[in-house]
Protein backbone atom coordinates (compact mmCIF):
# COMPACT_ATOMS: atom_id res chain seq x y z
CA UNK A 1 0.00 0.00 0.00
CA UNK A 2 1.40 3.48 -1.22
CA UNK A 3 1.69 6.49 1.60
CA UNK A 4 -0.80 8.63 -0.06
CA UNK A 5 -3.21 5.43 -0.69
CA UNK A 6 -2.23 4.33 3.09
CA UNK A 7 -2.82 8.29 4.30
CA UNK A 8 -6.74 8.24 2.08
CA UNK A 9 -7.61 4.75 3.94
CA UNK A 10 -6.83 6.46 7.65
CA UNK A 11 -8.58 9.62 7.23
CA UNK A 12 -11.58 7.15 5.79
CA UNK A 13 -11.00 5.67 9.19
CA UNK A 14 -10.72 8.59 11.04
CA UNK A 15 -14.07 9.92 9.66
CA UNK A 16 -16.02 7.30 9.30
CA UNK A 17 -15.18 6.64 13.55
CA UNK A 18 -16.35 10.08 14.65
CA UNK A 19 -18.90 10.11 12.49
CA UNK A 20 -20.58 6.75 14.38
CA UNK A 21 -20.05 7.95 17.40
CA UNK A 22 -22.04 11.38 16.91
CA UNK A 23 -24.47 9.92 14.97
CA UNK A 24 -25.69 7.99 17.89
CA UNK A 25 -26.09 10.62 20.13
CA UNK A 26 -28.46 12.51 17.58
CA UNK A 27 -30.36 9.28 16.07
CA UNK A 28 -31.68 8.37 19.35
CA UNK A 29 -33.77 10.94 19.90
CA UNK A 30 -36.10 10.15 17.10
CA UNK A 31 -36.41 6.61 18.83
CA UNK A 32 -37.39 7.18 22.08
CA UNK A 33 -40.76 6.65 21.42
CA UNK A 34 -40.58 3.54 19.56
CA UNK A 35 -38.17 2.24 22.80
CA UNK A 36 -40.29 3.15 25.15
CA UNK A 37 -43.25 0.81 23.86
CA UNK A 38 -41.15 -2.38 22.48
CA UNK A 39 -39.01 -2.97 25.61
CA UNK A 40 -42.17 -1.53 28.05
CA UNK A 41 -40.71 1.21 30.62
CA UNK A 42 -41.02 4.34 31.57
CA UNK A 43 -40.50 7.91 30.52
CA UNK A 44 -37.43 8.05 32.63
CA UNK A 45 -36.28 4.60 32.19
CA UNK A 46 -36.17 5.55 28.32
CA UNK A 47 -34.42 8.51 28.84
CA UNK A 48 -31.80 7.08 30.52
CA UNK A 49 -31.10 5.52 26.55
CA UNK A 50 -29.62 8.79 25.49
CA UNK A 51 -28.21 10.37 29.04
CA UNK A 52 -26.35 6.69 29.84
CA UNK A 53 -24.04 7.30 26.43
CA UNK A 54 -23.47 11.10 27.02
CA UNK A 55 -22.71 10.44 31.04
CA UNK A 56 -20.30 7.86 29.80
CA UNK A 57 -18.76 10.05 27.05
CA UNK A 58 -18.54 13.16 28.69
CA UNK A 59 -17.10 11.93 32.34
CA UNK A 60 -13.83 9.61 30.69
CA UNK A 61 -13.22 11.75 27.49
CA UNK A 62 -9.96 13.67 29.36
CA UNK A 63 -8.97 10.02 30.44
CA UNK A 64 -9.25 8.04 26.68
CA UNK A 65 -7.31 11.27 25.62
CA UNK A 66 -4.19 10.52 28.02
CA UNK A 67 -4.74 6.73 27.92
CA UNK A 68 -3.59 7.54 24.02
CA UNK A 69 -1.08 9.84 24.44
CA UNK A 70 0.66 7.91 27.21
CA UNK A 71 -0.02 3.69 25.95
CA UNK A 72 -0.40 4.24 22.08
CA UNK A 73 -3.03 6.51 20.20
CA UNK A 74 -3.50 3.71 17.31
CA UNK A 75 -4.14 0.50 20.56
CA UNK A 76 -6.99 2.81 22.07
CA UNK A 77 -8.65 3.97 19.31
CA UNK A 78 -8.82 0.13 18.19
CA UNK A 79 -10.09 -0.63 21.36
CA UNK A 80 -13.17 1.97 21.47
CA UNK A 81 -14.00 1.64 17.76
CA UNK A 82 -14.29 -2.52 18.34
CA UNK A 83 -15.97 -1.99 21.82
CA UNK A 84 -17.94 0.78 19.90
CA UNK A 85 -19.39 -1.62 17.50
CA UNK A 86 -19.66 -4.54 20.24
CA UNK A 87 -21.79 -2.47 22.44
CA UNK A 88 -24.09 -1.44 18.61
CA UNK A 89 -24.89 -5.14 18.38
CA UNK A 90 -25.80 -5.80 22.29
CA UNK A 91 -28.32 -2.60 21.69
CA UNK A 92 -29.54 -3.77 18.27
CA UNK A 93 -29.85 -7.68 20.02
CA UNK A 94 -31.45 -5.89 22.70
CA UNK A 95 -35.16 -6.78 24.28
CA UNK A 96 -34.83 -5.39 27.66
CA UNK A 97 -34.49 -1.77 28.81
CA UNK A 98 -31.70 -3.44 31.28
CA UNK A 99 -29.78 -4.55 28.33
CA UNK A 100 -30.20 -1.61 25.91
CA UNK A 101 -28.67 0.44 29.04
CA UNK A 102 -25.78 -1.99 29.38
CA UNK A 103 -25.38 -1.82 25.57
CA UNK A 104 -25.25 1.90 25.57
CA UNK A 105 -22.89 2.05 28.55
CA UNK A 106 -20.36 -0.06 26.20
CA UNK A 107 -20.78 2.62 23.24
CA UNK A 108 -20.19 5.66 25.52
CA UNK A 109 -17.02 4.14 27.17
CA UNK A 110 -15.58 3.24 23.83
CA UNK A 111 -16.62 6.66 22.26
CA UNK A 112 -14.65 8.95 24.65
CA UNK A 113 -11.29 6.42 24.17
CA UNK A 114 -12.04 6.57 20.36
CA UNK A 115 -13.24 10.44 20.00
CA UNK A 116 -10.21 11.83 21.15
CA UNK A 117 -7.80 9.35 18.55
CA UNK A 118 -9.52 10.83 15.89
CA UNK A 119 -7.88 14.19 16.04
CA UNK A 120 -4.76 13.18 17.15
CA UNK A 121 -3.75 10.17 14.89
CA UNK A 122 -4.53 12.57 12.24
CA UNK A 123 -1.92 15.14 13.97
CA UNK A 124 0.36 12.31 14.12
CA UNK A 125 0.36 11.95 10.40
CA UNK A 126 -0.17 15.57 9.25
CA UNK A 127 2.79 17.56 10.35
CA UNK A 128 2.44 20.62 8.68
CA UNK A 129 0.29 23.55 9.75
CA UNK A 130 -1.39 24.20 6.27
CA UNK A 131 -2.01 20.81 4.95
CA UNK A 132 -3.42 19.47 8.75
CA UNK A 133 -6.06 22.56 8.56
CA UNK A 134 -7.49 21.46 5.36
CA UNK A 135 -7.85 17.98 6.85
CA UNK A 136 -9.63 19.35 9.96
CA UNK A 137 -11.88 20.92 7.77
CA UNK A 138 -12.94 17.89 6.62
CA UNK A 139 -12.83 16.18 10.08
CA UNK A 140 -15.46 18.77 10.95
CA UNK A 141 -17.73 18.32 8.39
CA UNK A 142 -17.87 14.25 9.30
CA UNK A 143 -18.73 15.20 13.12
CA UNK A 144 -21.30 17.96 11.84
CA UNK A 145 -22.65 15.33 9.16
CA UNK A 146 -23.05 12.63 11.91
CA UNK A 147 -24.94 15.46 14.46
CA UNK A 148 -27.08 16.66 11.75
CA UNK A 149 -28.00 13.59 10.31
CA UNK A 150 -29.03 11.47 12.97
CA UNK A 151 -32.79 12.54 12.63
CA UNK A 152 -33.21 12.47 9.13
CA UNK A 153 -31.51 9.21 9.11
CA UNK A 154 -33.13 7.67 11.93
CA UNK A 155 -36.51 9.01 10.69
CA UNK A 156 -36.16 6.40 7.61
CA UNK A 157 -34.40 3.76 9.24
CA UNK A 158 -37.42 3.34 12.52
CA UNK A 159 -39.69 3.72 9.52
CA UNK A 160 -38.93 1.29 7.43
CA UNK A 161 -36.90 -1.17 9.94
CA UNK A 162 -38.04 -0.27 13.29
CA UNK A 163 -35.49 0.81 15.50
CA UNK A 164 -33.40 -1.86 16.20
CA UNK A 165 -31.79 -0.58 12.93
CA UNK A 166 -30.54 2.41 14.12
CA UNK A 167 -27.57 0.06 16.00
CA UNK A 168 -27.45 -2.05 13.25
CA UNK A 169 -26.26 0.45 11.06
CA UNK A 170 -23.30 0.83 13.21
CA UNK A 171 -21.97 -3.08 12.79
CA UNK A 172 -20.66 -2.89 9.54
CA UNK A 173 -19.59 0.67 9.55
CA UNK A 174 -17.27 -0.07 12.73
CA UNK A 175 -16.12 -3.39 10.78
CA UNK A 176 -15.19 -1.57 7.63
CA UNK A 177 -13.72 1.48 10.09
CA UNK A 178 -11.31 -1.43 11.51
CA UNK A 179 -9.83 -2.79 8.83
CA UNK A 180 -8.86 0.40 7.33
CA UNK A 181 -7.65 2.04 10.74
CA UNK A 182 -5.55 -1.57 11.59
CA UNK A 183 -3.95 -1.23 7.96
CA UNK A 184 -3.55 2.76 7.48
CA UNK A 185 -2.50 4.03 11.06
CA UNK A 186 0.75 4.14 12.58
CA UNK A 187 1.36 3.59 16.00
CA UNK A 188 2.75 6.77 17.95
CA UNK A 189 2.77 6.87 22.06
CA UNK A 190 4.42 10.09 23.88
CA UNK A 191 4.94 8.62 27.53
CA UNK A 192 7.07 11.29 28.37
CA UNK A 193 4.94 13.90 28.26
CA UNK A 194 2.66 12.91 30.54
CA UNK A 195 2.16 10.42 33.50
CA UNK A 196 -0.88 7.97 34.00
CA UNK A 197 -2.14 10.76 36.92
CA UNK A 198 -4.44 8.44 38.54
CA UNK A 199 -5.66 11.13 41.32
CA UNK A 200 -6.45 13.11 38.31
CA UNK A 201 -8.20 10.74 36.52
CA UNK A 202 -10.18 9.75 38.86
CA UNK A 203 -11.50 13.68 40.14
CA UNK A 204 -11.57 14.17 36.69
CA UNK A 205 -13.99 11.16 36.26
CA UNK A 206 -16.28 12.35 39.13
CA UNK A 207 -16.25 16.03 38.76
CA UNK A 208 -17.65 15.68 34.94
CA UNK A 209 -19.82 12.73 35.80
CA UNK A 210 -21.57 14.24 38.90
CA UNK A 211 -21.90 17.51 36.69
CA UNK A 212 -23.55 15.67 33.50
CA UNK A 213 -25.46 13.71 36.07
CA UNK A 214 -27.04 16.96 37.73
CA UNK A 215 -27.73 18.39 34.64
CA UNK A 216 -29.11 14.73 33.72
CA UNK A 217 -31.54 14.80 36.83
CA UNK A 218 -32.38 18.31 37.24
CA UNK A 219 -34.55 18.05 34.38
CA UNK A 220 -36.50 15.73 35.36
CA UNK A 221 -36.35 16.09 39.66
CA UNK A 222 -36.28 19.55 39.94
CA UNK A 223 -32.83 21.63 40.18
CA UNK A 224 -33.46 22.31 43.99
CA UNK A 225 -33.98 18.71 44.45
CA UNK A 226 -31.38 16.62 47.00
CA UNK A 227 -30.45 14.58 44.29
CA UNK A 228 -29.18 17.63 41.97
CA UNK A 229 -28.24 19.62 44.95
CA UNK A 230 -26.11 16.49 46.14
CA UNK A 231 -24.50 16.14 42.58
CA UNK A 232 -23.62 19.62 41.98
CA UNK A 233 -21.89 20.07 45.81
CA UNK A 234 -19.75 16.62 44.97
CA UNK A 235 -19.17 18.33 41.27
CA UNK A 236 -17.46 21.70 43.11
CA UNK A 237 -15.37 19.79 45.67
CA UNK A 238 -14.06 17.07 43.01
CA UNK A 239 -13.11 20.02 41.08
CA UNK A 240 -11.92 21.54 43.43
CA UNK A 241 -9.67 18.92 44.43
CA UNK A 242 -9.01 17.89 40.53
CA UNK A 243 -7.55 21.74 40.16
CA UNK A 244 -5.16 20.99 43.38
CA UNK A 245 -4.08 17.47 42.40
CA UNK A 246 -3.14 18.95 38.68
CA UNK A 247 -1.22 21.89 39.89
CA UNK A 248 0.93 19.49 41.97
CA UNK A 249 1.45 17.03 39.17
CA UNK A 250 4.97 17.58 37.30
CA UNK A 251 3.14 15.79 34.07
CA UNK A 252 -0.33 16.25 34.77
CA UNK A 253 -3.18 14.83 32.64
CA UNK A 254 -4.77 18.35 31.93
CA UNK A 255 -2.18 21.21 32.37
CA UNK A 256 -4.25 23.71 34.59
CA UNK A 257 -2.03 26.18 34.02
CA UNK A 258 -2.18 26.35 30.29
CA UNK A 259 -5.78 27.73 31.09
CA UNK A 260 -3.96 31.28 31.78
CA UNK A 261 -2.95 31.95 28.20
CA UNK A 262 -5.36 33.01 25.89
CA UNK A 263 -4.57 30.67 22.51
CA UNK A 264 -5.81 27.90 25.08
CA UNK A 265 -8.04 29.39 27.00
CA UNK A 266 -10.58 30.85 24.30
CA UNK A 267 -10.76 28.21 21.82
CA UNK A 268 -11.48 25.66 24.57
CA UNK A 269 -14.22 28.31 25.81
CA UNK A 270 -15.66 28.73 22.09
CA UNK A 271 -15.40 25.12 21.88
CA UNK A 272 -18.03 25.02 24.77
CA UNK A 273 -20.54 27.91 23.41
CA UNK A 274 -20.78 25.63 20.28
CA UNK A 275 -21.79 23.11 22.33
CA UNK A 276 -24.16 25.35 24.45
CA UNK A 277 -25.67 27.08 22.16
CA UNK A 278 -26.19 25.91 18.12
CA UNK A 279 -25.39 22.12 18.95
CA UNK A 280 -28.06 22.07 22.35
CA UNK A 281 -30.80 24.45 20.10
CA UNK A 282 -30.79 22.20 17.20
CA UNK A 283 -32.61 20.23 19.74
CA UNK A 284 -35.37 22.84 20.34
CA UNK A 285 -35.30 23.98 16.23
CA UNK A 286 -36.74 20.08 15.37
CA UNK A 287 -39.51 20.70 18.59
CA UNK A 288 -40.52 24.09 17.33
CA UNK A 289 -41.03 22.71 14.09
CA UNK A 290 -43.01 19.50 15.53
CA UNK A 291 -44.93 21.11 18.34
CA UNK A 292 -45.98 24.87 16.76
CA UNK A 293 -45.79 23.58 13.01
CA UNK A 294 -47.38 19.88 13.58
CA UNK A 295 -44.60 18.60 11.33
CA UNK A 296 -43.74 14.70 12.19
CA UNK A 297 -40.35 13.58 13.48
CA UNK A 298 -39.25 12.78 9.92
CA UNK A 299 -40.41 15.75 8.25
CA UNK A 300 -39.05 18.15 10.61
CA UNK A 301 -35.86 16.30 10.10
CA UNK A 302 -35.68 17.00 6.31
CA UNK A 303 -36.57 20.39 7.15
CA UNK A 304 -33.58 20.77 8.52
CA UNK A 305 -31.43 19.37 5.79
CA UNK A 306 -30.53 23.00 4.84
CA UNK A 307 -28.79 23.69 7.93
CA UNK A 308 -26.90 20.07 7.46
CA UNK A 309 -25.52 20.90 4.20
CA UNK A 310 -24.37 24.26 5.36
CA UNK A 311 -22.50 22.97 8.21
CA UNK A 312 -21.01 19.87 6.00
CA UNK A 313 -19.96 22.04 2.97
CA UNK A 314 -18.91 25.18 4.64
CA UNK A 315 -16.16 23.11 7.17
CA UNK A 316 -14.45 21.51 4.18
CA UNK A 317 -13.73 25.79 3.14
CA UNK A 318 -13.14 26.65 6.69
CA UNK A 319 -10.55 24.13 6.97
CA UNK A 320 -9.11 25.81 3.53
CA UNK A 321 -9.55 29.14 4.71
CA UNK A 322 -7.79 28.23 7.58
CA UNK A 323 -4.90 26.73 6.44
CA UNK A 324 -4.67 30.49 4.43
CA UNK A 325 -5.50 33.14 6.64
CA UNK A 326 -4.91 31.05 10.41
CA UNK A 327 -7.91 30.45 12.70
CA UNK A 328 -8.84 33.87 13.91
CA UNK A 329 -10.63 34.97 10.95
CA UNK A 330 -12.94 31.91 10.10
CA UNK A 331 -13.69 31.94 14.05
CA UNK A 332 -15.07 35.13 13.70
CA UNK A 333 -16.95 35.03 11.19
CA UNK A 334 -18.29 31.19 12.54
CA UNK A 335 -19.05 32.57 15.86
CA UNK A 336 -20.69 36.07 14.65
CA UNK A 337 -23.05 34.36 12.17
CA UNK A 338 -23.85 31.57 14.75
CA UNK A 339 -24.88 35.05 17.09
CA UNK A 340 -26.89 36.37 14.17
CA UNK A 341 -28.68 33.24 13.32
CA UNK A 342 -29.61 32.11 16.82
CA UNK A 343 -30.71 35.94 17.53
CA UNK A 344 -32.74 35.44 14.11
CA UNK A 345 -34.41 32.63 15.66
CA UNK A 346 -36.14 34.77 18.53
CA UNK A 347 -38.59 35.89 15.90
CA UNK A 348 -40.00 33.02 14.91
CA UNK A 349 -43.50 32.71 15.57
CA UNK A 350 -46.19 30.28 15.02
CA UNK A 351 -47.24 31.83 11.94
CA UNK A 352 -43.93 31.85 10.25
CA UNK A 353 -43.11 30.71 6.64
CA UNK A 354 -40.76 28.16 6.32
CA UNK A 355 -38.35 29.74 3.88
CA UNK A 356 -37.46 32.54 6.91
CA UNK A 357 -36.52 29.57 9.14
CA UNK A 358 -34.63 27.95 6.92
CA UNK A 359 -32.59 31.03 6.23
CA UNK A 360 -31.95 31.63 10.05
CA UNK A 361 -31.43 28.18 10.51
CA UNK A 362 -28.53 28.09 7.33
CA UNK A 363 -26.98 31.13 8.52
CA UNK A 364 -26.40 29.07 12.64
CA UNK A 365 -25.63 26.57 10.08
CA UNK A 366 -22.70 28.63 8.30
CA UNK A 367 -21.42 29.57 11.33
CA UNK A 368 -20.87 25.79 12.89
CA UNK A 369 -18.95 25.01 9.55
CA UNK A 370 -16.72 27.68 10.00
CA UNK A 371 -16.70 27.73 13.63
CA UNK A 372 -15.66 23.73 14.15
CA UNK A 373 -12.89 23.18 12.05
CA UNK A 374 -11.11 26.84 12.90
CA UNK A 375 -11.61 26.44 16.72
CA UNK A 376 -10.06 22.84 16.30
CA UNK A 377 -7.33 24.45 15.07
CA UNK A 378 -6.65 27.21 17.02
CA UNK A 379 -6.79 25.14 19.79
CA UNK A 380 -3.74 22.39 18.48
CA UNK A 381 -1.51 25.22 17.40
CA UNK A 382 -1.29 25.99 21.01
CA UNK A 383 0.11 22.83 22.37
CA UNK A 384 2.60 20.58 20.95
CA UNK A 385 1.91 17.49 18.86
CA UNK A 386 3.05 15.24 21.94
CA UNK A 387 -0.15 16.41 23.92
CA UNK A 388 -2.58 16.26 20.44
CA UNK A 389 -4.79 13.64 22.49
CA UNK A 390 -5.00 15.82 25.97
CA UNK A 391 -5.94 18.67 23.49
CA UNK A 392 -8.22 16.95 21.31
CA UNK A 393 -9.19 15.23 24.70
CA UNK A 394 -10.07 18.45 25.93
CA UNK A 395 -11.88 20.09 23.66
CA UNK A 396 -14.18 17.65 22.69
CA UNK A 397 -14.93 17.22 26.30
CA UNK A 398 -15.75 21.37 26.73
CA UNK A 399 -18.10 21.15 23.83
CA UNK A 400 -20.14 17.95 25.05
CA UNK A 401 -20.39 19.43 28.37
CA UNK A 402 -21.29 22.80 26.91
CA UNK A 403 -24.10 20.30 25.30
CA UNK A 404 -25.45 18.77 28.51
CA UNK A 405 -25.33 22.26 29.84
CA UNK A 406 -27.00 23.68 26.78
CA UNK A 407 -30.03 21.21 26.61
CA UNK A 408 -30.39 21.58 31.05
CA UNK A 409 -30.22 25.25 30.61
CA UNK A 410 -32.37 25.60 27.19
CA UNK A 411 -35.07 23.45 28.46
CA UNK A 412 -35.41 25.32 31.78
CA UNK A 413 -35.17 28.69 30.33
CA UNK A 414 -38.18 27.15 27.96
CA UNK A 415 -40.18 25.35 31.06
CA UNK A 416 -40.04 28.56 33.06
CA UNK A 417 -41.07 30.95 30.54
CA UNK A 418 -43.77 28.98 29.33
CA UNK A 419 -45.52 28.15 33.11
CA UNK A 420 -45.22 32.12 33.67
CA UNK A 421 -46.66 32.50 30.27
CA UNK A 422 -49.17 30.10 30.77
CA UNK A 423 -49.99 31.37 34.12
CA UNK A 424 -50.42 34.89 32.98
CA UNK A 425 -52.79 33.42 30.13
CA UNK A 426 -55.16 31.77 32.74
CA UNK A 427 -55.94 34.96 34.93
CA UNK A 428 -59.37 35.80 33.16
CA UNK A 429 -60.16 32.01 34.72
CA UNK A 430 -59.67 33.65 38.46
CA UNK A 431 -57.87 30.68 39.63
CA UNK A 432 -55.97 30.85 42.96
CA UNK A 433 -52.38 30.86 42.61
CA UNK A 434 -51.69 27.28 43.36
CA UNK A 435 -54.34 26.20 41.30
CA UNK A 436 -52.81 28.40 38.57
CA UNK A 437 -49.91 26.83 38.99
CA UNK A 438 -51.39 23.68 38.82
CA UNK A 439 -52.94 24.54 35.41
CA UNK A 440 -50.63 25.54 33.99
CA UNK A 441 -48.53 22.72 34.99
CA UNK A 442 -51.12 20.11 33.89
CA UNK A 443 -50.75 22.05 30.16
CA UNK A 444 -47.81 22.10 29.82
CA UNK A 445 -46.76 18.37 30.72
CA UNK A 446 -50.01 17.19 28.48
CA UNK A 447 -48.39 19.52 25.07
CA UNK A 448 -51.85 21.26 25.26
CA UNK A 449 -53.67 17.60 24.30
CA UNK A 450 -56.10 17.31 26.60
CA UNK A 451 -58.19 20.21 28.70
CA UNK A 452 -57.69 20.90 32.89
CA UNK A 453 -60.68 20.28 35.07
CA UNK A 454 -60.11 23.56 36.93
CA UNK A 455 -61.17 25.52 33.90
CA UNK A 456 -64.06 25.78 31.49
CA UNK A 457 -62.09 25.60 28.08
CA UNK A 458 -62.25 23.71 24.71
CA UNK A 459 -58.89 21.34 23.14
CA UNK A 460 -58.59 24.33 20.74
CA UNK A 461 -58.48 27.23 23.36
CA UNK A 462 -55.49 24.99 25.25
CA UNK A 463 -53.69 24.11 22.07
CA UNK A 464 -53.55 27.70 21.56
CA UNK A 465 -52.37 28.60 25.28
CA UNK A 466 -49.55 25.74 24.40
CA UNK A 467 -48.25 27.21 21.42
CA UNK A 468 -47.59 30.24 22.82
CA UNK A 469 -46.23 29.67 25.97
CA UNK A 470 -43.90 27.34 23.64
CA UNK A 471 -42.65 30.42 21.67
CA UNK A 472 -42.41 32.46 24.60
CA UNK A 473 -39.80 30.25 25.87
CA UNK A 474 -38.43 29.34 22.86
CA UNK A 475 -37.74 33.44 22.06
CA UNK A 476 -36.17 33.87 25.70
CA UNK A 477 -33.48 30.71 25.39
CA UNK A 478 -33.16 31.76 22.09
CA UNK A 479 -32.23 35.50 22.78
CA UNK A 480 -29.71 34.58 25.73
CA UNK A 481 -27.94 31.63 23.42
CA UNK A 482 -27.60 34.22 20.59
CA UNK A 483 -26.36 36.73 23.21
CA UNK A 484 -23.66 34.05 24.89
CA UNK A 485 -22.76 33.28 21.51
CA UNK A 486 -22.26 36.93 20.29
CA UNK A 487 -20.11 37.85 23.48
CA UNK A 488 -17.80 34.67 22.72
CA UNK A 489 -17.15 36.11 19.00
CA UNK A 490 -16.21 39.68 20.97
CA UNK A 491 -13.88 37.74 23.19
CA UNK A 492 -12.26 36.01 20.18
CA UNK A 493 -11.03 39.56 18.52
CA UNK A 494 -8.69 39.50 20.87
CA UNK A 495 -7.49 36.22 19.98
CA UNK A 496 -3.71 35.69 18.40
CA UNK A 497 -2.82 31.88 18.29
CA UNK A 498 0.38 30.71 18.43
CA UNK A 499 2.61 29.62 15.79
CA UNK A 500 1.86 25.90 14.92
CA UNK A 501 4.44 23.70 16.90
CA UNK A 502 6.30 22.52 13.28
CA UNK A 503 9.14 21.12 15.38
CA UNK A 504 7.50 19.48 17.77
Amino acid sequence: MSIRTKKRCLLIAMFLSLFIALLDMSIISVALTAIQRSVKTDLSGVQWVTDAYVLCLSCLMLTGGVLGDRFGRKRFWLIGVAFFTIGSAICGFSSTITMLLIGRVVQGISAALLMPGTMSMIVQAYPEPRERAKIIGWWGMFGSLGTALGPVLGGVLINFLGWHSIFWINIPLGIITLVLGEASASESSDPEQTSLDPAGQIFSIVWIGSLSFALITGRGYGWLSPVTLISLGITVIAFLIFVRVEMKQPKPMLPIRMFSDKSFAIPNAASFVIGFGSFAVSLYISLYLQQIHGYSVMSAGLRLLPLCAAETIVAVFAGQLTSKLGPRIPMLIGYFSMGIGLLGMCFFEADTNYALIAVFTVINGLGIGFALPSTTVALLSSVPRERSGMASATINAMRQTGVALGVAVIGSIISSEALNSLSSALSPYHLSSSESAKTAQAIWSSNGSSVPTAIPASLDSIEKLFRSAFLSGYHMSTFVIGLVTVAMAVAIIGLKPKAENESS
